[in-house]
């Protein structure tokens, strides 16, 4: 990643940050930006979100995508960015994964 994807990364990260919990209602538990991945041409921008509450997850990213235009136009006009890139929301399961595994590692132990 050059670091000028690394830059805009990090801003946007923060930024967007800031806007889910804008936009999610806290009825919905916390929500976190995990990761955001930018493409070599900066055009698409692939952000990675946990929820405490996994039964809340398909609703929070139907708000989240549905309001992905209004971020993106936000994004462009605060870092006056003549291109700024399409928001995907997506589930981050590397938890998920990361909690699986430590419970097999603790069955293993046990034996």
């Amino acid at each position: 990643m050059s670091h000028r994807q690394e830059k805009l990364s990090a801003l946007f990260k923060k930024e967007i940050s800031i806007l889910i919990q804008e936009t999610i209602p806290e009825e919905m538990g916390i929500v976190t930006l995990t990761e955001l991945e930018l493409t070599a041409n900066i055009k698409e921008a692939k952000v990675y979100i946990s929820l405490l509450d996994k039964s809340k997850e398909k609703e929070a990213l139907k708000i989240l995508n549905a309001n992905s235009k209004g971020f993106q136009y936000f994004l462009g006009r605060k870092f006056r960015m003549k291109f700024t890139p399409k928001l995907i929301f997506l589930i981050d399961h590397g938890l998920d994964n990361i909690e699986k595994i430590d419970k097999i590692l603790r069955k293993v132990s046990k034996k």
